[in-house]
Parts: structure tokens; sequence; C-alpha cells
């Protein structure tokens, strides 16, 4: 009775070989797989604050809009609105619609007050880093708005990672939700319809422009190191979003 053949060892590294090969190439989906993940998470918050966004322009369109013969606008709640107000000591208006009849009583220096451009070719862009100045201003070399402030999203996450009240893994989770990592503005300019330049402004239609960002170097805003700031990747939206509004 003859032995029973093994595996040489030429056989067994072939095996290996291709073994190998076989795992490098299932392995090297997987980056690809998580980076796609990434992006479409990040597609998915982006579209959700700027309908968000859009939406509370509508709502203020419809309940809160203001024209006292010197100005005409809107006051704006939606998000990180309230978390700007608290970061300057501004207070929510206390009559903020025209549902009793008479005009909102606003302070026009706070984040909410959204005050729209008319018949000057101009752009407003918010929040405003200076409350007494509404234009945009000079663009970066990137053709982006010089935005040096933002409206936060998540403040409540925020202030639940700090809750005493909560417990460790409810802690926890609140720091691991990305949510707060974005923050967002915005532009508004008359509509325009034709070619320039022969074209006709809409005076009661907008343009509106929302960027939206991820880590915003706010701190380098704050300090006073604009240059620094316009530099800086995380100055560069990672979304850019264009809706209309009618007043």
């Amino acid at each position: 009775m003859s032995a029973s053949k093994g595996f040489t060892i030429i056989e067994i590294l072939i095996a290996m070989v291709v073994l190998s090969l076989g795992l490098l190439g299932i392995l090297g989906v997987f980056p690809a797989g998580i980076k796609k993940t990434a992006e479409i998470v990040e597609d998915s918050n982006a579209a959700m604050i700027a309908e968000s966004s859009r939406n509370a322009m509508e709502l203020a369109l419809q309940n809160a809009r203001i024209d006292d013969g010197a100005d005409k606008g809107f006051i704006y709640l939606g998000e990180g609105v309230d978390a700007l107000m608290e970061e300057r000591g501004n207070v929510p208006p206390v009559d903020i619609t025209l549902l009793d009849g008479t005009p909102p009583s606003i302070n026009k220096a706070a984040d909410y007050w959204v005050k729209l451009p008319y018949n000057n070719g101009e752009e407003y862009l918010y929040p405003r880093f200076d409350p007494t100045i509404y234009a945009v201003g000079t663009f970066t070399a990137d053709n982006l708005p010089p935005v040096k402030r933002v409206f936060p999203c998540g403040a409540q996450i925020l202030k639940d990672v700090n809750d005493p009240g909560l417990t460790t893994d409810e802690r926890k989770e609140a720091e691991r939700d990305p949510y707060s990592q974005y923050s967002y503005a915005f532009i508004v300019r008359e509509a325009k319809v034709g070619d320039p330049p022969a074209y006709t402004t809409m005076h009661s239609l907008y343009e509106v422009t929302i960027y939206i960002y991820k880590n915003f170097p706010s701190n380098l805003f704050d300090m006073g190191n604009d240059a620094a700031g316009f530099a800086n990747s995380r100055h560069q939206p990672v979304k850019i979003f264009k809706t209309l509004i009618s007043f």
C-alpha cells in the first residue's frame, strides 16, 4: 500500500499567495466603502440643514415679515439663532408675528433680524459679524463669501454634554453626535432674470445661497486672525445650496 501524497512546500506557498491576493482585494474595498458612507452622511446632514433653514425663512415670511418704510425683512428663528443671541446677550423678540395686526417689535442689531436688499444690487450676508454691516464685501480668492461667523448646529447637543443630569453613556453618546460639528451661513440677493447687462431685477423675489460648514474655524475670527481663518481648509463649505424666497 502506497502512502497518501501530501502538499509540497511550493504548492502551499502558491496557495498562500493566491489567498493573500484575494484578501488584499477584499480589504481594498473597505476604505472606499467607509469613505462613501461618510460622504452620504455628510450630504444628508447638509441637505437637512439647508432644508431646515429654508423652512424657517418661509415660516418667517408668512408670519414675521416686516416693512416699516425704512427696511423690509423678517425675523429668522432658524437653527443656531438662539445660540448666537445668547452669545451676544440678545433676547428673543416678544412680538414676532403679524397675527395681532401690529408689526413685530424688534432689535435690528440682533441675530434674528434678516434685512432684505432692495434695488441696490447688494448681497447681504448672515449671520453678521458686525451687526451694523449687511453687505457681503469682497469675496475670497476661491470666490467664496468672507464668512466670519456662522449659525451653529446642535447647540442643544453641546449643552447635553455638560448636563450633570446625564449618565456617562448618555454624555458619551452626545459627544459622538456629529451634527454639532456643522454650521451654516447664507447670502440673500435680489433675483435677476435674463443675462447681464440686460437682466431684470425681481424686487419681490430673492435668491438665497446657503453655505454649509463642518468644524468652522470660528476661534480664529474671534481672535481677529482673519487671514488665518480664510486660509484654513475648514473655511471651505462642504456643500452649497441655492433656493428662492418671495417677499
